[in-house]
C-alpha cells in the first residue's frame, strides 16, 4: 500500500530559517521527513512518501524554526491531504466516470479507448500522475504534443484540477481559475489553471 502526504507551501525564509515536516508513529519518537530552507516565493505543491508508516496511526507536524528569532516572512501551508492506494479504506474515484460523464478531458479517468475528448488519448496505468489509483487509465494529450490546447476548458470543460488554459467560469464547481500558474502543472507560463481555492 502506498501512502503520501501532499500540501501546498510558500515561504519567505532567510538565513537560519527552516520549515520541517515531521511524523510520529503512535507511542514513538518524532522523525523529520523533509526540511525546507530556501525561500519559496510562489505557491508550490509538495508530496512526501508516507509508505513506511502505512497501516499505523501517526501524528504529522509542520515545525517552523528560526535560528536568530527574526524572520523575513512566515511559512504558509494549505490544502493538506493524505492519500492512500488502499482501496478498501480510501474512497476511489468513479471508475465509470468517463463512460457515464465523458468524453473525458486531460487528467480525467478512469478511461477506456474512445472515452476521451477529441485529440486526446487514453493512457494506461498513469493514475498516480493525476492523484488517482495506480490501475487507472487517464486521458492525456498524445505523446509528442508540443503545446496544450488553449481552448481545452472552453471546448471540453468545465475543467478539473490542474487543467487549463481556463478563463473564469470554465472550471468545475468548487474550483477557481488561477492566473499564470501553468509551470506548476507542466504548462506554459501564461496558462491559467483550475485549482482548489486556497485558504
Amino acid at each position: 500500500m502506498e501512502t503520501a502526504l501532499a500540501f501546498w507551501q510558500r515561504s519567505g525564509f532567510s538565513s537560519g530559517d527552516a520549515g520541517r515536516v515531521r511524523v510520529r508513529p503512535e507511542n514513538g519518537d518524532w522523525h523529520t521527513l523533509e526540511t525546507f530552507i530556501d525561500p519559496i516565493p510562489d505557491w508550490e505543491q509538495v508530496s512526501i512518501d508516507l509508505t513506511p508508516f502505512s497501516g499505523q496511526s501517526i501524528q504529522l507536524n509542520f515545525n517552523l524554526v528560526s535560528e536568530f528569532g527574526l524572520m523575513a516572512d512566515a511559512w504558509y501551508i494549505d490544502d493538506v491531504a493524505v492519500f492512500s492506494s488502499d482501496f478498501d479504506t480510501a474512497p476511489a474515484p468513479d471508475p465509470d466516470y468517463c463512460r457515464d460523464y465523458g468524453p473525458c478531458g486531460v487528467g480525467q479517468g478512469d478511461c477506456d479507448p474512445g472515452q476521451c475528448a477529441a485529440g486526446l488519448v487514453c493512457a494506461t496505468d498513469v493514475g498516480p500522475q493525476y492523484g488517482l489509483p495506480a490501475i487507472y487509465d487517464v486521458c492525456e494529450l498524445p505523446e509528442g504534443s508540443s503545446t496544450p490546447d488553449l481552448h481545452l476548458c472552453r471546448d471540453y470543460g468545465p475543467c478539473g484540477v490542474g487543467q487549463g488554459d481556463c478563463d473564469p467560469g470554465q472550471c468545475a464547481t468548487g474550483l477557481v481559475c488561477a492566473a499564470d500558474v501553468g509551470p506548476q502543472y507542466g504548462l506554459p507560463a501564461i496558462y491559467d489553471v483550475c485549482e482548489v481555492p486556497r485558504g
